[in-house]
């Protein structure tokens, strides 16, 4: 398949529908991560525990890949093969914010772990520096903004090789690669880094489970300590990594393929790679009630704020209902002073 002919496909019929999907699912990933991070912002409790910032950041990198795809939306909506530049556009923000997102989940199981092992004194070769230091509160904030920087810079290369665009599993991604180097340069960054992403967080996973299973007892029959709490709160969380780790491996699986695999792959229809490709937005869109639902902090958080909603509507009723009283008891002695 030509260059062109590949083009007209991308921006065929399909693209239109393509576009509804992406717009409306775009909108629900912004709205649900703007409601989560809310609840983080403004709650003092969630605010203060600096290990939540993980998670804040994990939130944030999804809703940056939410308004990427609504970009996206547009430019399948609006673009033809002559103009191209939006796709390019959001092709960028959605691959960096993509990659953001699976820097957070070892984060998360890594902190968790040597907050929880005070034994634990490993260090990272020549360095001399104590893993649980640099995985204490500290160095939350300093390890989120490296993160981001990081992923910016690994993404220079595909930049300057004008490599975004539209990506042969219908998204707006990466134009077809030419040429084997960039490709392979993908390979070994945003492949490696989920790779990457998934090792590391199963390592800890089972640390951190058989942590627990040796502190079981322990744990439990300490009533009301702090450490007990963080006993409770590890296992909610050991949960949550369980469903975000897994999820985008069964949902980005067709897009990773049809992007890595490009240039030995069969050419199929456009429609049909966006058929295959569709479930790949369903990560961003339940990660944030995945985390509502199992961390009982933000739950409880969330139930606090539908209750207040629910006191204020009444209120608001009874208020409406005073006032309007009033109106009728000043009509009363108006017509009583007239008379």
């Amino acid at each position: 398949m030509s260059n062109s002919s590949y083009l007209l496909d991308f921006y065929g019929p399909s693209s239109k529908y393509f576009a509804v999907f992406i717009a409306s699912s775009s909108t629900f990933i912004v709205a649900s991560n703007s409601l989560f991070l809310a609840l983080l912002m403004f709650s003092p409790e969630l605010r203060s525990n600096k290990a939540n910032w993980f998670l804040f950041a994990f939130g944030l990198s999804d809703w940056l890949h939410g308004c990427s795809h609504f970009i996206e939306a547009l430019a399948l909506w609006n673009g033809t093969i002559d103009h191209r530049y939006l796709c390019t556009f959001a092709g960028h923000f959605v691959v960096i914010s993509g990659v953001l997102s699976f820097g957070f989940p070892p984060m998360i199981a890594t902190h968790r772990y040597y907050s929880l092992n005070n034994e634990t004194d490993m260090r990272t070769g020549s360095c001399g520096f104590r893993m649980r230091a640099i995985c204490g509160d500290h160095y939350v904030l300093h390890l989120i903004i490296g993160w981001y920087i990081i992923v910016v810079i690994a993404n220079v290369p595909l930049i300057l090789g004008n490599s975004f665009g539209e990506d042969p599993s219908g998204f707006c991604l990466l134009r077809r690669f030419e040429t084997p180097p960039l490709l392979i340069y993908y390979l070994a960054t945003a492949i490696n880094t989920v790779v990457l992403s998934l090792s590391i967080t199963g390592l800890y996973y089972y640390k951190l489970s058989k942590w627990m299973k040796e502190h079981q007892n322990q744990l439990q029959n300490i009533a009301r300590n702090s450490t007990s709490e963080a006993y409770t709160v590890t296992k909610e969380l050991m949960r949550l990594m369980r469903f975000i780790s897994i999820l985008p491996v069964l949902t980005s699986t067709p897009v990773a393929l049809l992007t890595a695999g490009q240039m030995i792959l069969p050419i199929t229809p456009m429609w049909i790679n966006r058929i295959f490709s569709a479930c790949y937005m369903f990560t961003p869109c339940v990660t944030p009630w995945l985390t509502i639902f199992f961390v009982r902090p933000f739950r409880n958080r969330f139930i606090k704020v539908i209750k207040w909603k629910k006191l204020l509507v009444p209120f608001n009723q009874d208020t409406n209902r005073v006032s309007s009283s009033f109106r009728g008891n000043d009509n009363m002695w108006i017509n009583r002073a007239v008379t």
